[in-house]
């Protein structure tokens, strides 16, 4: 491959790519999650508003700062593109756990 990096990050996230298509949903979500864009843009609004805390005494205080970041950075965030449908997608996702729990359970009874 070109990009051995690229290669190995795809193999890595493989399954977790492919999710919305398996679940039928690829068709509505496809805009909002077909990039990290969104994650990206979480993370470079959540730097400008956490930046400049330097120094962070426990888990909690770290939750709480972050959790203030958010409520502060929400109104910049666009809305996911068929947003409405997030639980249809919430269902299947449920769905799809129990299927495979439910397989799991029987790979792990019959070994």
């Amino acid at each position: 491959p070109l990009n051995v990096s690229a290669a190995k990050s795809l193999e890595e996230g493989l399954e977790e790519t492919l999710t919305l298509k398996r679940l039928g949903l690829a068709w509505l979500f496809h805009r909002s999650f077909s990039t990290t864009n969104c994650i990206e843009n979480l993370n470079s609004q959540l730097n400008k508003y956490l930046h400049n805390v330097k120094r962070w005494r426990h888990s909690q205080q770290r939750y709480r700062w972050v959790a203030a970041a958010l409520l502060e950075i929400q109104t910049n965030m666009r809305k996911v593109v068929n947003y409405r449908y997030l639980q249809t997608m919430r269902e299947k996702l449920i769905e799809e756990m129990k299927r495979v729990e439910q397989n799991q359970n029987i790979h792990s009874s019959t070994a």
